[in-house]
């Protein structure tokens, strides 16, 4: 578009010298200049605006996924939305309704590009944290899987400022006993509950992926059950990390104030969101023994017994509580460095305090 401005600019110039009378050559010069500067400020302008409208658009396409939308499924009126089932705070039962909220899992990538992540809806009540719709069954740990507590920690520990809990299936056995190896090493109580192949149901046809969602969706509850019974704050590991180092940050003292969570935030040094945006790697996590830490587990538990969600990411699910759901107030923050969560791929010139899965990237082995 520009170059066709500046051609007809160049035509106009032309017919313009043909009909002028100029007396001398500067003023034919000066003449010519100033249409020059023209064209060329219609096209500087023309392209700045192509390339503003093209940022907004891009701005716009990226924020659009953590916007409430409908599943394409549902064909539900836009009102239909204020009429979802909303918890009753009186009885705790739900008023009926057809319409369901959905969210897209952001960051979706394309092996998982249809899933979705649904928003269950808060009750909100004076003076109260918000809990969130859920199936009630889905709120108990299956028998079949024990919850840890300090006395499980080996009798040589007198000291135990914190207990770290895995689970982990049959397959895992091995990164289990290497977990745990580091663990002793480094002088940290950890505890791994074995999880049973039928734990989440015996038909057949669950198939492994199910159950690999299944035993994810139940992570923030078993979390908060260990929490609830126990006297010193909890961190989750997955079972293919290892403790290269003692983690001196999950010592309770050592941060000031003290912080409810400390979180793997992979955008915690992005400096637009100032430390207020959570995109969350939820290999590691610690809550200490704190009512924002209970209310935050079990907001997050509820969120992944909706049953929308059994097979939606966990990270992301936490990662919609605390950005769009107000939760980034609700708690003290702590964000954990690249040491904690080291990946070799990632982080080569890092000193690992935990190492994931002896380097391999995530997701390449389970």
């Amino acid at each position: 578009k520009c170059l066709v401005t500046r051609w007809r600019h160049d035509i106009a110039l032309a017919a313009a010298d043909a009909s002028s009378d100029y007396t001398d050559v500067t003023s034919l010069m000066r003449a010519r200049k100033t249409r020059s500067d023209a064209c060329s400020l219609t096209c500087i302008v023309g392209v700045l605006f192509f390339l503003a409208n093209a940022a907004l658009m891009a701005w716009l396409s990226r924020h659009e996924q953590y916007r409430q939308r409908l599943s394409p499924s549902q064909h539900i009126a836009p009102d239909a939305i204020s009429r979802s089932p909303v918890q009753s705070a009186a009885a705790g039962d739900w008023d009926a309704a057809a319409a369901q909220p959905v969210f897209p899992s952001p960051h979706a990538n394309r092996r998982h590009a249809l899933r979705v992540l649904a928003q269950p809806l808060p009750h909100n009540s004076t003076g109260a944290v918000p809990h969130y719709q859920h199936h009630a069954a889905l709120m108990e740990l299956p028998s079949s899987i024990r919850v840890p507590t300090p006395s499980d920690c080996s009798p040589w520990q007198s000291r135990i400022p914190f207990i770290a809990v895995s689970m982990h299936s049959v397959a895992y056995a091995e990164k289990q006993a290497r977990l745990q190896a580091s663990c002793e090493v480094v002088s940290v109580c950890c505890v791994s509950s074995f999880v049973p192949s039928d734990a989440f149901g015996t038909n057949s046809t669950v198939g492994v992926h199910f159950f690999r969602m299944r035993l994810i969706a139940s992570k923030p509850l078993f979390i908060l059950r260990t929490l609830e019974t126990s006297s010193v704050p909890v961190v989750w590991m997955d079972i293919d990390l290892e403790f290269m180092q003692y983690p001196v940050l999950f010592e309770a003292h050592v941060w000031d104030p003290p912080r409810d969570v400390l979180l793997w935030n992979w955008q915690a040094n992005v400096s637009f969101y100032h430390g207020r945006h959570l995109k969350m790697a939820s290999g590691v996590a610690f809550f200490n023994v704190t009512e924002p830490a209970h209310a935050l587990l079990l907001a997050w538990a509820e969120t992944m017994a909706y049953e929308a969600n059994l097979l939606s990411a966990d990270d992301q699910a936490l990662d919609l509580l605390v950005n769009g759901d107000g939760w980034i107030d609700r708690a003290r923050f702590g964000w954990l460095p690249a040491a904690y969560l080291r990946m070799a791929a990632r982080h080569p010139r890092v000193s690992p305090v935990i190492e994931h899965d002896r380097g391999k990237s995530p997701g390449s082995h389970g």
